[in-house]
């Protein structure tokens, strides 16, 4: 017959890994639930963009501060959705490595 001690180093053994595999399945579904979430945040950066594309460079555009509206020229807008798209890029690039 086999060994107890050998069935029980076994299942122990088997106990770990299931739940080393479900930790990882767990950190796994979070990561891409951060991707999407920064994904779909570039692409409203990227929406938004494209609407500021059309207007005329005299238009005044306000950017929001907290939870207030701060007066900025079109290329300042411009320029900060150019720097949040590129931040966000890289998240996502850092998290897609781990």
């Amino acid at each position: 017959m086999a060994d107890p001690q050998l069935d029980q180093d076994l299942r122990k053994a088997f106990q770990d890994l299931q739940q080393l595999m479900q930790e990882s399945t767990q950190k796994i579904k979070i990561s891409e639930v951060q991707i999407e979430h920064l994904r779909g945040a570039i692409t409203r950066a990227r929406l938004t963009e494209k609407e500021l594309d059309v207007l005329p460079p005299e238009t005044r555009t306000y950017e929001s501060v907290g939870r207030m509206f701060l007066y900025q020229p079109i290329k300042t807008v411009q320029e900060n959705l150019q720097e949040k798209i590129r931040v966000t890029d890289s998240k996502v690039k850092t998290i897609e490595v781990q």
